[in-house]
């Protein structure tokens, strides 16, 4: 997928990725099979208060050959200093990074047409607004778009609304 931005702006942001402990049954019960979880452990990151949208955090869970690893943007700065090493182990001797491992990236510049292809993984939904018997409305209930026409077309509306498109 090809993200093709319509705006420019100059920002910081962190990257951060943590090497999970793949030998931890705790790790795999408690994290990685659950998303909630994974959210929470990594807005625990981020200072009381700070929502997700605050700091701008995305979150992706990579998972090959048995081993975790959790890649984390944000506009501040993390502190993974809560995490036992239980779930982060210490970084192998092999490895030239601390883990958890964090970058700051100053100056990001991002140009209207400039290319950018990356892995996206999305729970794409929509409000289905209810009544009841008496046509009073309820609450909205959101409902996953299962086709691909679908998910398709709810990637490219977000896209107008948000200033980029896609190209697959």
């Amino acid at each position: 997928m090809k993200l093709f931005s319509s705006f420019k702006r100059r920002l910081a942001m962190y990257l951060s990725r943590l090497q999970l402990n793949s030998h931890s049954r705790l790790m795999w019960q408690k994290v990685v099979n659950r998303p909630y979880k994974l959210h929470q452990l990594v807005m625990n990151a981020f200072p009381d208060g700070v929502t997700r949208a605050d700091a701008n955090v995305l979150h992706r869970l990579e998972i090959d050959a048995g081993n975790a690893i959790l890649l984390v943007q944000s506009e501040i700065k993390p502190n993974w200093d809560y995490m036992s090493h239980d779930l982060v182990p210490p970084a192998s001797p092999f490895d030239p990074l601390p883990n958890p491992a964090i970058r700051e990236i100053k100056d990001l510049a991002l140009e209207e047409g400039r290319i950018l292809q990356f892995r996206l993984n999305a729970n794409p939904t929509i409000k289905k607004i209810r009544h009841d018997d008496n046509g009073k409305r309820l609450n909205s209930n959101r409902v996953p778009l299962k086709s691909e026409e679908k998910q398709l077309k709810w990637i490219k509306d977000k896209g107008k609304a948000h200033g980029f498109s896609i190209r697959y």
